[in-house]
């Protein structure tokens, strides 16, 4: 009987994680990303992402987001997740931000060219 109760809750608690949120940019963030796409000095990375979280707010789900862009689905959950822990206040910049101790490390011993 126990076992039988923990898998209904597990189940529950499941369903809730999984539940589909409606995404909607806020509309200045979606002038503010519109721009970061068009401007050519736009690092590529920072388009890629302003690029995930326009296409999301098309209502395109993360695999196909995922599937469009060439990357990686669990990527595309990441910067959606960024996007939604900032509020309507803050910076669209702060979203699109890689975190300390993120990405490519610098070489020692190289020097650019």
């Amino acid at each position: 009987m126990l076992h039988k109760v923990s898998s209904i809750l597990y189940h529950v608690r499941s369903v809730e994680k999984g539940a589909i949120m409606k995404f909607t940019l806020d509309v200045n963030h979606k002038e503010e990303l519109e721009r970061l796409v068009e401007f050519e000095s736009t690092p590529s990375g920072v388009v890629r992402r302003a690029k995930i979280l326009l296409l999301k707010d098309t209502g395109l789900s993360n695999d196909a987001i995922a599937k469009e862009l060439g990357m990686n689905r669990h990527s595309v959950d990441r910067w959606v997740r960024g996007y939604r822990q900032i509020g309507p206040e803050d910076s669209v910049e702060m979203a699109l931000r890689v975190a300390d101790g993120r990405g490519r490390k610098p070489v020692k011993g190289k020097e650019k060219a």
